[in-house]
């Protein structure tokens, strides 16, 4: 009836504990229900003895029925008869037990508390766990006591407590307390853990199948137990505790436990669950004697068996398998099998009331894990597993995917269950089943359709040879796709080095190259192989010679060279040395130790400047302090020293053996006389007013010593007459018809840090602070070079003894080389570390030595690229060509003037100034006998059998401006603004004529001609427009189109291409069919290509750009052949010699230069070649 009262209610009513308010309407109640009466009966049988027993005991002794804990939520809670666990008075202070050292109070219980403490003996850490001192005098405690330390020492099993000694010692009142020390478990627990971690939202720990590894161990370890004929009786969550996590400090092994058990958890930082407090324990008949009193009820409710629960002796294993299925159901669950508001109340549930199916609870929990959870909670102790090793086997079933014994399964299940164990025989199986399904399928349906089968299974063929056509197909495609991402990582890997190399990384550049020329060989592209190893073998003479370093301990500022070759270097500390560059010795010359003083420090001299006298036979160094000091070269002791200013002495030069030049501290110099006693004589030298200025920074001495020039600080180089420099400061001055001691000055930007003398004392070279390096022309007095240091401030400057060379070095660490006669810099610069001051050059050599950092560097001027034939009269090349042997080279300017060139030497051979008109083109005829000229009246050729006059004859004024001539064997073709003729080369009659080109609009004119190796075809070009023109009858054959205007044009010597340049800065091989692009990639430039030629008999292209350079090219890729050639100003001609060894350029400034072709490609293996490159 819904109105009945609940068995908790009844059971109150039956032993007089409901509150008084409830007492009357459940008498009442019950007197008229005949259901609850007989509900009534059976309670009382089922619990007659427990009810009057719990009747008995005192509220503070029942646990909480909700929880299995007393007030303290800490701590679990037992029963044990009527005892009242709290009669025990608490220690006041920390007992102190021999060989242990007692640290603190760890859990107290009725007739116990545990401590944690150290075994002295053991050094490790233990549970101390013993009697109260109030109930020591209990023989039947102190019994149980004792037996709990006996079940533990019989039990050894990883997962259950483990007793290290017992004993007794002396208590407070000289009663002997005995005492456990057992394994120290910190890991808190199980209780605790199922509390704390299922407070907040989210997945309940523990999963189900870590639950049920989790009390598969602890079922074995109970089995080890009631192997040696022990019942816990207590099994609940606060009696499982777990060990320490790994790595902390009390985590100590363990030597007798023994090996941890296959069920035993097992992810990394994970503690061992383990069984304790067999202080309930009871031993079988056959294995001793139990020390419960009848009428003693013990364990807690949640967790008792029903046997258990109503009072009974004989308590077996099944016991504790209840107490296992009850703690697996509250792990799944969250909750025990029974709760109720009182411990009465739980024990009348478990002795009458099923419990709640587990998946009610969670469903997620498997069927087979709740199967087993419920048959441990069984009523009758037959019907639970016979044994806890059965319920461990069980779920040990459970988590290896096999049937368990709990729950029957179906043959379906079973299947499953197999499949999961075996996959891959069931997968093979399944596959056996669809193979035979299928082939019985095929079957039937040939027997049905036997002809159409047969004519699908020849299509099926025939579509099969061609899926496999075309995945051989795809398969090739994909491998010519990765060869071909391979070959373009190799194109773009040349254009990388080509980048490297002309931004002035050529070491970078070089192994670029390597790396393609590795790429190339393995793909297949030989052309770009050979092309990258060409440059590899090209690059390299851009690149300085690798200096010599000779160590200094302070900072090097000046050198000089003795006569012999040997270095001098001075430096900051009073350091100056001689150093023997051949050998490497080091001579230390002594200074006289001087000290000056720099904002209030004591510091060594630093010595500015060095000179050698002429003779080799003296040093002279200028210090910081204003002294010079003079050594003889023999000895490293000084001679004397004299003092030149109260500043810097900043700079000395010897103008014969005896005299020496010094600045004076201001704008002036001082001369000094060396022979005139022990002392020198001196001679000030200031210069006119009008000239004043500031500090005299640097000074040289022309190699006859009759003059000296100065740079200061007010930017101005000066020229001092040394041979007036006693007679009154008066010098003629040139040019200017006055007298005064300043002969020339040339007012500069900056501050001037150092002024030399070419050796043959007719150009000045000056730098400063303004960037820049100055030549002047000592005939002329005029500044004939101004050449650019990059933004960085010049420090110093040299001029080679032996070549038209001048190094520079500058503030960036840089020493750049330029060719005096044209002003282009040579390869890239030398890198050095540290500031580089002012380079010398060893006397007839072309090593130059340069302080920089902590050390002199020795370095050579690398070879000088191209030969200089004509340095020109600022007058454009107008023409240029080889003789067909290629040992003349004739050049034409604007001015009409001819000069002839031996082009192995680079000797002039003649030079006619101003012959006849000025010419637009200049051609050797095929056997070198005549050269002619294209002028703006007609075509002209010039006889010059002797090479020593030429004579002049005029062949044809009817093609008027003629700039384009082109010798054949068939004939001299010329090109006129309009038309084109041919010349017959033995008679020189009238020429033949084209008569005006089609399509040539009145005021357009022809921009270039070709005529083809062969002498088949003639090719022009104007506008965007080819026209190519039969040779014999000069009548159109066909044209095409161009994106832009052509400058020249070349046949190449098979007559298939024609290689153009355009004005578009773009030089192009195209075909001469068609006129469209070939597999060479277009050679650009900056400016337009205003000139092209083949070398090499058609390997390689040549271009001239208004860029200033020329540069080869490979016929077959279109890619670059080693550096640019630099030129002086715009290229304006190029040509090749017959046999392609060497190529010349003409410029719009009047240079003529010879270049030698590209080297042949770098041979050798890759790794060879990345051997040497590292040694670069």
């Amino acid at each position: 009836m819904p109105d009945c009262p609940d068995d908790t209610e009844l059971a109150g009513f039956l032993n007089e504990s409901l509150p008084t308010e409830r007492l009357e309407p459940v008498s009442g109640h019950v007197d008229g229900c005949p259901r609850c009466q007989a509900r009534l009966d059976r309670l009382t049988e089922q619990t007659s003895g427990a009810v009057a027993r719990y009747k008995e005991l005192q509220p503070s002794a029942l646990p909480d029925s909700r929880s299995g804990a007393t007030a303290s939520p800490d701590a679990d809670t037992q029963i044990l008869g009527a005892r009242n666990p709290l009669a025990a008075l608490a220690h006041a202070e920390l007992p102190t037990v021999p060989g242990f050292d007692v640290a603190a109070e760890i859990g107290r219980g009725g007739m116990g508390v545990v401590y944690r403490a150290r075994h002295r003996r053991l050094n490790r850490l233990v549970a101390l766990k013993m009697i109260l001192a109030g109930t020591a005098a209990d023989p039947r405690v102190v019994q149980r006591f004792m037996i709990e330390a006996e079940v533990l020492a019989r039990i050894q099993h990883p997962q259950v407590v483990q007793v290290f000694e017992v004993g007794t010692y002396q208590g407070p009142s000289g009663v002997p307390i005995p005492y456990l020390a057992m394994e120290l478990l910190e890991g808190g627990s199980l209780g605790r853990k199922l509390r704390e971690r299922n407070t907040a939202p989210g997945p309940r720990w523990p999963a189900p199948r870590a639950a049920a590894e989790l009390i598969e161990g602890l079922a074995r370890a109970v089995h080890a137990a009631h192997l040696r004929g022990v019942i816990h009786r207590d099994l609940k969550p606060g009696n499982i505790l777990f060990s320490a996590e790994p790595g902390t400090a009390s985590a100590e092994p363990n030597p007798r436990a023994g090996p941890v058990p296959r069920s035993a958890p097992r992810a990394p930082g994970s503690a061992l669950p383990k069984v304790l407090d067999f202080g309930l324990a009871k031993f079988t008949r056959d294995a001793g004697a139990d020390l419960t009193q009848s009428g003693q009820v013990v364990g807690t409710p949640q967790y008792m068996a029903p046997e258990q629960a109503a009072g009974g002796k004989d308590l077996g294993p099944a016991a504790d398998v209840y107490a296992l299925g009850a703690i697996l159901y509250e792990c799944l669950a969250g909750r025990p099998p029974f709760t109720g508001a009182e411990p009465i109340s739980v024990l009348l549930k478990v002795v009458s009331e099923r419990p709640p199916d587990v998946r009610a609870l969670r469903p997620e929990v498997p069927r087979d894990l709740a199967a087993v959870t419920m048959k441990c909670l069984e009523k009758d102790p037959g019907r639970r597993y016979a044994s806890a090793e059965a319920l461990a086997d069980d779920l040990r079933l459970f988590l290896d995917d096999r049937p368990t014994l709990a729950r029957p399964v179906t043959n379906r299940e079973r299947a499953w269950l197999w499949a999961k164990r075996n996959p891959v025989v069931a997968g093979l199986i399944a596959a056996l089943g669809v193979v035979l399904v299928a082939a019985f399928v095929t079957v039937a349906s040939l027997w049905v359709k036997a002809e159409r089968t047969a004519r699908d299974e020849r299509d099926a063929k025939t579509e099969a040879l061609r899926a496999q056509e075309r995945a051989d197909g795809e398969t090739k495609r994909a491998a010519e796709s990765l060869r071909e991402v391979q070959r373009q990582k190799a194109r773009l890997e040349f254009d990388r080095a080509v980048r490297s190399c002309e931004e002035g990384r050529v070491r970078d550049g070089l192994a670029q190259f390597l790396r393609t020329a590795e790429l190339a060989e393995e793909t297949g592209q030989a052309d770009l192989a050979r092309v990258a190893r060409v440059n590899l073998a090209a690059w390299p003479h851009e690149l300085p010679p690798a200096p010599r370093a000779f160590p200094h301990a302070d900072q090097p500022r000046a050198v000089a060279f003795l006569p012999d070759g040997r270095l001098v270097a001075a430096g900051r500390s009073g350091d100056l040395c001689l150093w023997n560059t051949a050998t490497g010795e080091r001579v230390p010359y002594r200074s006289d130790s001087r000290l000056i003083d720099v904002l209030g420090r004591s510091l060594g001299v630093t010595y500015w400047t060095v000179a050698v006298s002429p003779d080799g036979r003296t040093l002279a160094a200028g210090a910081s302090d204003g002294l010079v000091t003079l050594w003889d070269v023999g000895s490293p002791v000084p001679r004397r020293s004299f003092r030149v200013s109260n500043e810097d002495a900043w700079a000395v030069g010897f103008s014969s053996d005896t005299v020496l030049w010094s600045n004076d501290g201001a704008n002036g110099l001082k001369r000094w006389d060396l022979a005139a006693g022990p002392a020198p004589t001196v001679t000030a030298l200031a210069p006119n007013s009008k000239f004043d200025g500031d500090t005299v920074q640097t000074l040289a001495v022309s190699r006859d010593g009759k003059r000296v020039y100065t740079g200061d600080r007010a930017a101005r180089v000066r020229e001092w007459d040394t041979e007036t420099a006693a007679v009154a400061h008066t010098w003629p001055f040139r040019g200017w018809g006055a007298k005064v001691a300043l002969v020339r000055s040339w007012a500069l930007r900056g501050w001037i840090t150092d002024v030399v003398v070419s050796p043959d004392g007719k150009r000045l070279a000056a730098t400063g602070t303004d960037g820049t390096v100055w030549v002047i022309d000592l005939t002329t007095g005029a500044v004939v070079l101004e050449l650019s240091l990059a933004g960085a401030y010049g420090n110093g400057v040299a001029f080679a003894p032996n070549r038209p060379l001048l190094v520079a070095t500058d503030g960036d660490g840089n020493a750049r080389l330029w060719r005096l006669d044209t002003g282009q810099a040579v390869g890239v610069p030398l890198r050095l570390p540290g500031e580089v001051t002012r380079p010398r050059f060893r006397p007839d050599s072309d090593e130059f030595a340069v302080p920089a950092g902590t050390a002199v560097y020795l370095s050579g001027a690398r070879e000088v690229p191209g030969a200089l034939l004509s340095a020109g009269r600022g007058l454009r090349v107008r023409g240029l060509d080889f003789s067909p042997t290629g040992d003349r080279l004739v050049a034409a300017d604007d001015s009409g003037s001819y000069e002839l060139f031996d082009p192995r030497t680079g000797a002039r051979l003649q030079y006619v100034p101003k012959v006849g008109r000025s010419p637009l083109v200049v051609r050797y005829d095929p056997v070198r006998a005549r050269v002619f000229a294209g002028t703006r009246a007609g075509v002209e050729w010039l006889a010059a059998p002797d090479f020593r006059r030429t004579n002049i004859v005029r062949l044809s004024d009817t093609l008027g401006r003629v700039h384009r001539i082109e010798c054949r064997s068939a004939g001299v073709y010329a090109m006129g603004a309009t038309q084109v003729g041919r010349f017959d080369p033995a008679a020189f009659e009238p020429p033949k004529l084209s008569g005006p080109i089609e399509g040539v609009r009145e005021g357009v004119v022809l921009n270039t001609m070709s005529v083809r190796p062969d002498g088949r075809e003639v090719l022009v070009s104007f506008g965007d427009r080819v026209v190519v023109l039969d040779a014999v009858t000069l009548k159109p054959l066909r044209e095409w189109r161009v994106g832009d205007g052509l400058l020249d044009a070349r046949y190449m010597p098979d007559g298939k291409n024609v290689f153009v340049a355009r004005r578009d800065n773009v030089a192009e091989l195209l075909d001469a069919t068609t006129g469209a692009p070939t597999a060479a990639r277009p050679m650009p430039h900056t400016r337009a290509v205003t000139g092209v030629d083949v070398a090499a008999r058609g390997t390689v292209l040549l271009t001239g750009s208004r860029d200033g350079t020329a540069r080869f090219w490979d016929a077959a890729t279109g890619l670059p052949l080693g550096a640019p050639l630099r030129h002086p100003g715009p290229v304006t001609y190029v040509a090749a010699t017959r046999d392609g060894d060497r190529v010349a350029a003409g410029t719009d400034t009047g240079h003529v230069m010879v270049w030698d072709l590209p080297p042949a490609p770098a041979a050798g293996t890759i790794d060879a070649l990345r051997a040497e490159l590292k040694k670069k």
